[in-house]
């Protein structure tokens, strides 16, 4: 798209880097949505092929404890992903 891709970033190093940064950032407002689509899909493959795990903090781990543990608590009050979607969409 710009004339270099995430696979030459790689082996044409940081220049190719910024060039493409500094098309981008002139760019991205003219990109089709097609466009910005395939851009941002490049990255994540980019992200998704260069990264195995990407860690959790510890104060997320806590959050996610925490909110795992109010959701035990109020299995009652817990809403089908169905019918949040339909009341959603009905406030639409």
């Amino acid at each position: 798209m710009f004339g270099c891709n995430f696979q030459s970033i790689i082996s044409q190093g940081i220049l190719c880097y910024q060039i493409k940064i500094r098309a981008l950032s002139f760019n991205i407002k003219n990109l089709s949505l097609k466009e910005k689509i395939s851009l941002v899909e490049d990255i994540w493959d980019e992200i998704s092929n260069t990264q195995k795990y990407v860690g959790v903090s510890d104060e997320q781990k806590k959050e996610l404890d925490s909110r795992l543990s109010k959701y035990k608590l109020n299995l009652t009050e817990s809403k089908e992903w169905s019918i949040v979607r339909e009341e959603i969409k009905s406030k639409l």
